[in-house]
């Protein structure tokens, strides 16, 4: 001590060895949509505890979303003479817009939620205050695949003409994928007539593949002219002015003057942002006497358009962008899977992504649906954390591997996968799988309770 001391002082030695206290990482966190829920007992982002086996509780979730899916997929898991599993579900609202594609990026907004209100996955870290519950194994089921992907460098193969300098011409993208929420655009028109860089406005997301991009013409102007009324007191050579500085010449007249045909004297103008009229169009100024012509005009791009490509650039899942942060408050972590489509999109949705608090599967398991009867594709993420709910229940502690663990009630995985136990390369090409899953980090019981997760 630096200062003296007079008298008696007493310092608690508090260093000393103490026993380890097990952690319970065995209670489930659920989140996402149950449109059909009881809003009762499940509002509205606010965690809501249950047993698995508790059906007054789970057939109130309701058959619409992947949450009923998922407690089923739980139950699926449970080990001898275990018979349920602890669950705390958050459900959050379904998006609204009648486009799909919005509506399905609305949804995946109310799940990741929002750390300043608690909506979404932040209501877990309400669940030890509110239900004496903490989850540790959180899951979106259906949710975490899904990449915003959104269009990066944009190339201009065709620099058009014709087009008005310094107006701004909006383009529009097209394609990219079903669930593609489309980018937006603008270029202005150059001194030299060309179009300029395209300037986003949005990137868009979900994309796919790469989308079209769509440009307007520089302008359009009148090829022809045909008579929709003659009218009457025309003479041959009058000349006519209709809207947007069209003029025509009449070409013959008949006996009462009325107008038989008219050849076009001035082209006029309308920018290509700009629809032409599709109605008849009066004439609303005459160098004669003649009254009452209209005329159907035949309008045609100016100049050449211009054409442009994009890219895309990988954009991780919201869902999975903001688990870790409510995984390390919670000290747990979140199961989260790809599409399982191809091994490319496992490695493409896999690098968007650097926690050791995620769990990365290659998604999707074929199971029957008790309702329906069919054969359907389900999300894994569930099973896989009633596995690591059982092994926790067969071994007494939350510390052993969940790798090469059996998946119980499922028909197969989503897509063949190949498996060599010979092939050096297996455990690479495999990794993460329900089966074949490797190179796990072991768990913890102390302060910093770490779930196996999968390194690709």
């Amino acid at each position: 001590m630096a200062d003296p001391v007079f008298g008696i002082s007493i310092r608690k030695v508090d260093e000393g060895a103490r026993p380890v206290l097990a952690a319970d990482l065995s209670t489930i966190g659920l989140v996402g949509p149950a449109p059909l829920a009881d809003a009762s007992l499940f509002p509205f982002d606010t965690p809501v505890f249950l047993n698995s086996n508790d059906i007054t509780k789970t057939r109130k979730l309701g058959e619409m979303g992947y949450l009923a899916d998922a407690v089923r997929g739980i139950n699926d898991q449970l080990g001898e003479t275990q018979f349920a599993a602890r669950i705390v579900v958050v459900r959050t609202p379904e998006g609204t817009d009648p486009d799909p594609a919005i509506k399905l990026q609305q949804t995946i907004s109310k799940i990741a939620g929002d750390s300043l209100t608690g909506t979404g996955m932040w209501a877990f870290l309400r669940s030890a205050q509110k239900l004496g519950f903490t989850p540790r194994i959180l899951t979106a089921p259906g949710y975490t695949s899904q990449m915003a992907n959104g269009v990066g460098a944009i190339e201009r193969t065709a620099p058009g003409s014709n087009y008005v300098t310094d107006h701004l011409y909006p383009v529009t993208f097209d394609g990219g994928g079903p669930e593609a929420v489309q980018a937006t655009g603008h270029a202005f028109g150059l001194s030299n007539g060309q179009l300029g860089a395209i300037e986003l406005e949005m990137p868009g997301a979900w994309y796919d593949t790469p989308p079209t991009i769509e440009v307007p013409p520089a302008g359009n102007e009148v090829s022809a002219a045909a008579v929709d009324a003659g009218g009457i007191g025309y003479i041959v050579g009058e000349q006519l002015v209709l809207p947007n500085e069209i003029i025509l010449l009449v070409a013959t007249v008949g006996a009462g003057g009325e107008v038989l045909t008219a050849t076009v004297s001035n082209k006029g103008f309308l920018v290509g942002t700009v629809e032409p009229p599709t109605t008849p169009q009066e004439v609303t100024q005459t160098s004669g006497s003649g009254t009452g012509a209209s005329f159907d005009l035949t309008w045609v791009p100016v100049g050449t358009v211009a054409a442009y490509t994009a890219t895309i650039v990988a954009g991780a899942n919201p869902v999975v962008a903001s688990a870790t942060s409510i995984c390390n408050q919670l000290l747990g972590h979140m199961i989260v899977e790809s599409a399982g489509s191809s091994f490319q999109n496992d490695i493409d949705w896999r690098e968007t992504m650097q926690s050791h608090r995620l769990i990365a599967l290659s998604g999707g398991c074929r199971v029957m649906d008790p309702v329906t009867s069919y054969i359907v594709i389900r999300p894994l993420a569930p099973r896989m954390a009633g596995i690591m709910v059982r092994r926790d229940h067969e071994t007494g502690a939350p510390f052993h591997s969940a790798a090469n663990q059996a998946v119980q009630g499922i028909i197969s995985p989503n897509r063949e996968i190949g498996f060599n136990l010979t092939d050096s390369a297996n455990g690479r090409r495999n990794c993460s799988l329900p089966i074949s899953a490797v190179w796990f980090v072991v768990r913890s019981v102390t302060t910093s309770p770490l779930r196996p997760a999968a390194s690709c």
